[in-house]
């Protein structure tokens, strides 16, 4: 049976954890710490032969006064006052050398775990598969980002603390038994029994900081919902519910926040008290009762002192490290999981879109509904093809599936012939532009929206290029009437702009990447009819130029599509061309048509 100590079973946990950020370079740091702490330690000894020039022993035959008797007369040195004060200030001015070398070093460190950690967890949420996303929660992930992160840092800032005090602790006691070993050990029991007894502390506070992750977590992801309906919840005057849920997070947090201080202030009070008076305690046992010479006596004070002083700042460091653990057992338990679902895709590189997409009895199911059941289809290269059917009939998910971010439970997708699951699907998303109902726009400018801040091809050619794809999405005159024009920020979300100014913003940007896939899911849902036919507009210019894919309710903007094919209830019930369809009898797309009366007089 293996004998743990929980603050050095602790320790070794999360140094194993830290070093995965760090590598070999905490070492480094442990380096510095130990010759920083043995340079004290020897500074402090000096103080020894001092004592025995001002006559407060006349010299003596414990190991240090031999040690320093036989140093001087090595190196032929006269221990005169004046040359060990010297001496002593030489060491400690080395040591503070040493220790501001230790504090930049775990700047250093510190710098590099955060930028490490960060990055870990972009790369980690930038790679998951879609599928995880949907079933994740947004707060705790933009959490993990922001606060989690900085905990993280925090706590391995509280970590080096520790491990520097830990190690200060293990040099001085090395010192403390060349001083005296009796003394020694009463430290090593008295520094045990107080770690013990205040045990306690670190453990509420690691339940603390604990809890306040959850919270954390709670608050951003009911934060981010409530800015994403900020306008409904005004207009409707619902935000009171959501404000009554937040204010008992806020409370909540606020109530862990006290309670963590009042856990660190209790352990601050004791702190002093408890050094003194183990001090004190030595000493008048000492020279009451033991009767030794004074001068060991007091260079032994000095050890202990130093000692029981780290160790009341041990654990006052690794209690404050607890208070901040939550953030790295967050993060240690999420990129596990975020790494489990990252996702998989094939290694052959996709150089251009030649041919067709093929889907070939494609099958879909979240959980154990049905999505999609045995589509077969083929889209030819610079096609306009049209996706129509109610609500939930599938349309969206099967474009998930032609883009790769969700794959089939059954059949197979190729583009060009090349199985879907064997290219690579970055090289494949690369090509293609993507517009759904609500755009994705950023709070910069109309310029920095349309390029997605890429410069590529050089500022000028960039320019030139953001002007052509505005005047394709017929969207330039708008602009060229805003404040700034293309410098002109439209706030989150495009929340300055009109909806239709919003869409056609958003296919400016696609039309900027120069895709040889167009997508527009619902473009041109609930917009006024002039922002409809612009977006029709452009979406005729682009026939037989690049392949576009339509997914409309509004069946009247479709009619210029080559190919239409009818979903409902997840199965394929119809396919044909516009007219052909219409024409038919008893077809679906002739009643959906005839539901908005776009039959012929």
């Amino acid at each position: 049976m293996k004998l743990k100590i929980p603050l050095i079973s602790s320790v070794i946990k999360y140094f194993r954890i830290y070093r995965r950020y760090t590598g070999s370079k905490i070492l480094f740091l442990i380096s510095i710490t130990l010759l920083s702490s043995f340079t004290e330690g020897i500074g402090i000894a000096l103080f020894l032969p001092v004592l025995s020039t001002t006559g407060i022993t006349a010299g003596g035959t414990d190991n240090v006064s031999v040690f320093f008797t036989n140093f001087f007369q090595f190196f032929g040195i006269v221990p005169t006052l004046q040359v060990i004060c010297l001496l002593i200030l030489i060491i400690f001015t080395l040591k503070g050398v040493l220790h501001f070398g230790g504090e930049a070093y775990k700047g250093y460190l510190t710098s590099l775990i955060t930028h490490d950690i960060r990055k870990n967890i972009v790369q980690g949420c930038a790679g998951m598969s879609y599928r995880y996303y949907l079933n994740s929660n947004t707060g705790f992930l933009s959490n993990l980002v922001t606060l989690e992160s900085s905990r993280a840092v925090a706590s391995f800032m509280r970590f080096c603390n520790v491990l520097i005090r830990l190690l200060t602790i293990a040099v001085f006691l090395c010192f403390s038994f060349w001083v005296s070993w009796q003394f020694t050990i009463l430290t090593i029991i008295f520094g045990g029994v107080v770690l013990y007894l205040l045990r306690f502390f670190t453990t509420i506070t690691k339940k603390y900081s604990l809890q306040t992750s959850r919270e954390y977590a709670t608050l951003h992801s009911m934060l981010v919902q409530s800015i994403h309906a900020f306008k409904y919840l005004k207009a409707t005057h619902t935000f009171n519910t959501i404000q009554q849920k937040l204010y008992k997070t806020i409370h909540n947090l606020s109530r862990l926040q006290f309670k963590t201080q009042i856990a660190g202030g209790a352990l601050g009070a004791l702190t002093e008290p408890l050094v003194i008076f183990f001090i004190v305690g030595i000493l008048l046992y000492q020279t009451n009762i033991a009767g030794g010479s004074l001068a060991p006596v007091i260079l032994s004070i000095m050890f202990i002192y130093r000692i029981t002083q780290n160790i009341m700042n041990l654990q006052r460091e690794y209690q404050t490290f607890s208070s901040y653990i939550g953030g790295i057992e967050t993060i240690n338990t999420a990129f596990p999981e975020i790494e489990a679902n990252r996702e998989k895709f094939g290694p052959t590189p996709f150089r251009q879109f030649n041919n067709a997409i093929s889907f070939n009895n494609v099958s879909f199911a979240f959980a154990e509904k049905k999505v999609l059941k045995n589509i077969t289809f083929t889209i030819q290269k610079n096609t306009t093809v049209a996706f129509v059917g109610e609500s939930g009939a599938g349309k969206t998910t099967l474009v998930d599936i032609m883009t790769g971010i969700l794959l089939p439970h059954q059949g197979t997708i190729a583009i060009d012939d090349t199985p879907m699951h064997t290219i690579n699907h970055h090289d494949w998303r690369a090509r293609i532009g993507y517009v759904i109902q609500d755009p994705i726009l950023f709070n910069d400018t109309v310029a920095h929206n349309i390029s997605l801040w890429g410069y590529a091809a050089g500022p000028e050619q960039s320019q030139e290029k953001i002007f052509q794809a505005a005047h394709q999405a017929h969207c330039d005159h708008f602009i060229q009437e805003l404040p700034e024009k293309y410098q002109t920020i439209i706030g989150d979300r495009g929340v300055k702009l009109s909806g239709g100014q919003r869409q056609r913003l958003a296919i400016a940007r696609e039309l900027f990447k120069g895709p040889e896939l167009l997508i527009l899911d619902e473009a041109t849902s609930a917009l006024d009819t002039e922002s409809e036919q612009a977006i029709q507009q452009s979406i005729l210019e682009l026939k037989g130029k690049i392949t576009v894919i339509l997914i409309a309710h509004r069946l009247s903007t479709i009619r210029n599509a080559d190919y239409i094919y009818v979903l409902r209830s997840g199965e394929l019930v119809e396919q044909g061309t516009f007219e052909g369809l219409l024409k038919t009898e008893g077809a679906e797309f002739r009643r959906m048509c005839e539901l908005q009366n776009l039959l012929p007089k």
